[in-house]
């Protein structure tokens, strides 16, 4: 080893000795299991696709299919694409029927909107690691689901037809998954 060498390397050997770490507070507020947020997830998936199929207005076999396989797909895989093809079958369900749903429609544009983003954040999660409340409801969404409330309120008034509920309930949904691809939030 050369005399430079040896320098450099008491020179290293010095300058990186080990020091104590800093101490570091963090602060963890309230906050969700991973498992739970996934059954929520399915729950909130399977809950859109049957309200939205409502057994009557569908073949009660293919509602039972469609919603078990949508709940069995964001229980054990929740990705993005879960959460849109969960809004999907519930626009074509409500497209589907001629029936009139009335104030329903709100319920599932909203039950919509929670799969979703309980289907994104679940995603990012895991089974075993836990997500803040803040993280998964924060109040952009807060603000979203009133306005989803004021037009469903609006449109289920007397005077509404009930093809346009419909109309409305399809256009809500594919609102939602807009929402969520163009903005990021949802």
């Amino acid at each position: 080893m050369r005399f430079a060498d040896t320098i450099v390397y008491y020179y290293r050997s010095w300058r990186y000795r080990e020091r104590p770490l800093p101490r570091i507070g963090v602060t963890v507020r309230a906050g969700v299991p991973g498992w739970v947020l996934r059954v929520v997830a399915a729950g909130a998936a399977v809950g859109t696709v049957w309200l939205a199929g409502m057994p009557g207005l569908v073949p009660l076999s293919l509602l039972i299919v469609v919603a078990g396989a949508l709940g069995a797909w964001v229980l054990v895989w929740p990705v993005y694409a879960a959460g849109l093809t969960v809004i999907g079958a519930a626009g074509a369900f409500l497209l589907v029927t001629d029936s009139p749903m009335g104030p329903l429609i709100a319920l599932i544009v909203v039950l919509a909107y929670l799969a979703l983003r309980l289907v994104t954040v679940a995603g990012l999660v895991g089974w075993t690691g836990r997500a803040e409340l803040a993280a998964i409801l924060g109040w952009r969404d807060l603000v979203v689901l009133a306005g989803v409330l004021l037009v469903a309120a609006g449109a289920s008034l007397p005077g509404a037809a009930s093809g346009w509920l419909g109309v409305a309930g399809a256009a809500g949904l594919a609102g939602v998954g807009l929402l969520r691809r163009y903005t990021g939030r949802g």
